[in-house]
């Protein structure tokens, strides 16, 4: 092993003193691991203030397992500790730090005729009940605390606040932000997203947007739009039981579905979205409108919270390995040619949900 590559966060606006001292240190194996074989890879979380955290952390190539896991709870929709390409939990702050401390391994794939360097994506975030944080795009989605028909949800999404940004229906409009978020941690197995076909639902995103309304029944033809958030007034899905996205947009409907399914009791049939989270999690599904649901409210917390800034680490003791915070831009420090650390200013503007860091380690 070598010594751990060691993140400091520097402090900007919106971070305490004692936040911003807030580091994760990942030690790789020096050599490639022979496939089949179990390493373990020490990882130090240091200076996080919160209660509890939440951690991901994903192996670009064989599985994580963490022995002992004690307390930790899984979070949901991650059915194991053990063998996983993606390790997904949250617990006390004391639990967390001792458990990538001391008890996550790595198995690289194949046999022993094959070897592999280890990659790895680390997200530390701070944990709140309900709530799950995407640190691709920043965004923060939260399970409400009751029940509401879907109108009555669009209202009240938009009348809550959290770090200073107001809430919308979730619009999903990526694979990413769909896999993100389809194993939030509370209980509720169907929430209302921010898409409808209901005429008069879309003409009011329409106007709040300063679309044109549309003069036909959308209903009808499932042509679905986003209701609020940034994308309202925009329209994802067209048609019922095949439905094709509009313009690239992502779906993820469950099998023929929507369908505006009418039927004893519902006689205005199915025009509003929902996310199933058991027993189809992540597939989506149109539902009664007016029946009183729990939902789930999306916030723009901000890509700022990891800002843009990537330092590339060259030549430590001899081995070359990058640390990637984000993922969008790339900044190469000149190898030195010395074996001997190489240390940057790594500028996180850690704003909006308070704690956060993501780490991506990997042998270039």
């Amino acid at each position: 092993m070598v010594a751990g590559l060691v993140l400091a966060i520097a402090s900007l606006g919106g971070i305490n003193a004692a936040q911003a001292s807030s580091q994760v240190a990942v030690d790789l194996p020096n050599e490639a691991v022979a496939g089949g074989t179990n390493v373990q890879v020490p990882v130090t979380v240091d200076g996080f203030v919160d209660s509890e955290l939440n951690v991901r952390a994903v192996a670009i190539s064989g599985t994580f397992t963490l022995v002992n896991p004690g307390s930790l709870v899984l979070n949901r929709g991650y059915s194991s500790f053990a063998d996983q390409s993606v390790l997904s939990f949250h617990g006390a702050n004391a639990d967390v730090v001792d458990a990538l401390r001391n008890n996550l391994s790595w198995t690289p794939p194949g046999d022993a005729s094959t070897s592999a360097n280890l990659e790895l994506r680390l997200e530390v975030t701070k944990f709140i009940f309900g709530t799950t944080y995407d640190p691709l795009t920043g965004h923060t989605y939260m399970e409400s605390s009751g029940e509401a028909s879907w109108h009555n949800a669009v209202t009240a999404a938009q009348n809550i606040s959290y770090e200073g940004q107001t809430g919308y229906l979730a619009t999903i409009t990526s694979q990413t932000e769909n896999d993100a978020i389809e194993g939030i941690s509370g209980t509720n197995e169907i929430l209302w997203l921010g898409g409808t076909d209901k005429e008069e639902y879309v003409n009011e995103a329409l106007v709040a947007a300063g679309g044109t309304p549309i003069t036909s029944d959308s209903q009808l033809t499932g042509d679905f739009y986003w209701a609020s958030g940034p994308e309202a007034g925009t329209q994802f899905s067209t048609g019922l039981s095949t439905p094709q996205p509009v313009e690239g947009s992502y779906l993820k409907w469950v099998g023929s579905e929507p369908n505006n399914l009418i039927e004893a009791g519902n006689p205005q049939g199915e025009a509003c979205q929902v996310m199933i989270i058991s027993p189809n999690p992540g597939e989506w599904n149109d539902s009664n409108c007016d029946r009183a649901r729990f939902y789930l409210i999306e916030f723009d917390t901000g890509m700022e919270i990891f800002g843009t800034s990537v330092a590339t680490f060259d030549n430590i003791n001899g081995d070359s390995k990058d640390i990637d915070l984000t993922g969008y831009v790339t900044t190469d420090l000149a190898n030195t040619g010395f074996d001997a650390w190489v240390i940057a200013l790594l500028a996180l503007a850690l704003v909006g949900v308070g704690t956060g860091l993501r780490v991506v380690a990997k042998r270039k």
